[in-house]
């Protein structure tokens, strides 16, 4: 299962104030305003092109790098030589010497810098970056507006090359999941701005527009843009539900299944779908009396009771923590976020919904104000756990029912519960694609796979066995999966199985963690195996993390490292680490 991407708080504060968080929920029609008026208003708005634009992108789903292609060709196309890479690809010590720099940045976790970005990222916020008062730039943020922090992988990055001394050559631009018009507008104010300055530098031949070189085009199983998204989903139709867990579990884990037929809607194994929730009356209810209100309330012709079914109510909007700053000063959260304490302020969206914070002030606000304060309920991303060689009309979900406390203010999780509570066989749900073109099976379908996967984790590689054993000609595949007990937790038990004995899933290890007095976990399990594990990495294995992006693919990377060095030493081990990122062949999809 993946996190949707979240978005940033402008890097003046954690926080957004009331203003900004206006400024940064600007509609698509307002944001391609801004764009064409960029053109000619924004820094630089006619500059004249280096010998190379450099093009940098930092993504995690994918759909930073199919924006940054796009601009690429677009680019060529004109003539203009481009260069495109990943964010981590770049050389620090060089930047300065680049010229002009366009980087297309997604935001993911919470306001975190994408998996390609982050090294990158590291060595530039460093106390040793260098200046780069030679630099020319333009940054293009990619997030979710249903989110706390918007776009802050794309803001620290402006600020940041800012800060070092590189001059704008247009000013940062915030996209929404609806990104596909608005990307277009940019890509074509940026051809415009330097094709005109190129105009403008002086007469000469004008250079034949060449054809996008096979650099320059997509690359291979680049997701079509899709008709749907966060604004105009597909109703759906669940066709199956079924638990996986056993009697005995301390989870709950269902497998769900999904009629996408007439959407036209394409997947990959590896993908994953976004589903809109409605709220439980429940939760709706909670929300109520956190609010002190009755739910007849009526705002914009509509009762607060039926609004909130539509409205988020598992994280607070960063408008919502920006009022408890301002009307509750004396509150902990109040006073964490005026130190401005970043992380307190993530640990509280952590750890306490809407409800909590609500509860913050001291005497209930004005329904009108509540209403102004909340958000539309957030999609719900979830690994698709089939392939379409044969479902290519359904989706299936792996799904673990998070169930809160008593003590809790919602009962359960937003997305899981009203999967499991609120949606019967028949009923419709709304949802949209979510590509993730960085976690796809390899190309030649003869390269060995290492799939690391516990718990619901496990969902995209049961995809990627079902592809596997409807693609001829395929090569070894390792699978490590691991939960609490085997008895009642070994979800897919009877899929494996058929697997192994097909001769498509080569190697299963499990680690129960509960099934002895030593906790096991898959971590541990590679460590078991290193000498074998780091054979098949040097024949040119791609290794898969799925699953928990705080624990375990921390644990599992810290793993990996170790065991590469163990067994090679220092030196190969590391050069074994940077070739599996340098090749693309160490992918994740974490949340």
């Amino acid at each position: 299962m993946m996190s949707p991407v979240l978005e940033v708080a402008p890097e003046a504060s954690p926080i957004a104030t009331t203003d900004e968080w206006n400024t940064m929920h600007t509609t698509e029609a307002s944001a391609i305003e801004t764009l064409a008026a960029e053109g000619s208003a924004a820094p630089g708005a006619s500059t004249a092109p280096p010998t190379t634009i450099h093009i940098l992108y930092g993504s995690e789903m994918g759909n930073a790098e199919l924006v940054a292609d796009n601009l690429n060709d677009a680019l060529a196309a004109k003539g203009i030589d481009t260069s495109c890479q990943e964010l981590n690809e770049q050389e620090l010590d060089e930047l300065n010497d680049l010229g002009v720099l366009l980087v297309v940045v997604s935001t993911c976790g919470e306001g975190d810098m994408p998996y390609s970005a982050d090294q990158f990222w590291r060595r530039l916020s460093s106390d040793s970056a260098p200046s780069l008062e030679n630099l020319r730039f333009a940054v293009l943020a990619m997030g979710d507006s249903g989110y706390t922090y918007f776009c802050e992988a794309g803001a620290q990055m402006d600020a940041r090359l800012a800060e070092l001394g590189a001059t704008r050559v247009a000013d940062r631009v915030d996209l929404d999941v609806n990104y596909v018009e608005p990307s277009e507008e940019w890509i074509a104010a940026r051809v415009e701005q330097f094709t005109a300055g190129a105009a403008a530098a002086g007469p000469g031949d004008e250079a034949e527009a060449p054809t996008p070189s096979a650099a320059h085009k997509f690359k291979p199983n680049a997701p079509k843009a899709s008709e749907y998204n966060r604004a105009n989903t597909f109703d759906a139709t669940l066709t199956e539900a079924r638990a996986l867990s056993l009697p005995g579990s301390a989870k709950q884990i269902f497998h769900f299944e999904i009629d996408t037929s007439g959407s036209g809607i394409e997947y990959h194994a590896g993908d994953s779908v976004a589903i809109v929730p409605v709220n439980s009356a429940e939760a709706v209810r909670a929300f109520l009396d956190a609010a002190g209100l009755s739910g007849d309330e009526v705002v914009d012709g509509r009762t607060v009771r039926a609004l909130a079914e539509g409205w988020e109510l598992r994280f607070p909007s960063g408008a919502l923590l920006e009022a408890v700053s301002k009307r509750a000063p004396e509150s902990d959260l109040a006073k964490a976020l005026a130190r401005g304490d970043h992380a307190a302020g993530e640990d509280w969206i952590r750890t306490n919904g809407v409800c909590e914070t609500l509860r913050q002030f001291d005497a209930p606000l004005p329904v009108e104000e509540i209403a102004a304060l909340m958000g539309p309920v957030r999609y719900r991303a979830y690994s698709i756990a089939s392939t379409p060689l044969t479902h290519p009309n359904s989706m299936h979900l792996t799904v673990s029912v998070q169930r809160n406390g008593a003590d809790a203010a919602l009962p359960a999780g937003i997305g899981s519960g009203f999967l499991s509570d609120c949606v019967k066989v028949g009923d419709t749900v709304r949802l949209f694609p979510f590509p993730n073109r960085n976690f796809r099976l390899p190309e030649d379908s003869a390269t060995p796979v290492i799939m690391v996967g516990p718990g619901v984790g496990v969902a995209p590689f049961r995809a990627f066995l079902s592809e596997r054993a409807n693609t001829p000609g395929t090569g070894p595949t390792w699978l490590f999966f691991g939960d609490q007990h085997e008895a009642t937790d070994f979800i897919y038990r009877e899929d494996w199985s058929i697997f192994s004995e097909s001769g498509v899933l080569t190697r299963l290890d499990t680690a129960f963690s509960r099934d002895q007095e030593r906790k096991v976990y898959v971590q541990d399990r590679m460590r078991e195996h290193a000498a074998e594990l780091v054979r098949w990495l040097q024949d040119g294995a791609y290794f898969y993390v799925c699953g928990d992006g705080k624990r375990m693919a921390a644990d599992v990377d810290r793993a990996l490292h170790e065991i590469c060095v163990a067994e090679l030493g220092a030196e190969a081990g590391e050069r074994l680490m940077e070739r599996l990122q340098s090749e693309k062949r160490y992918l994740r999809d974490i949340y």
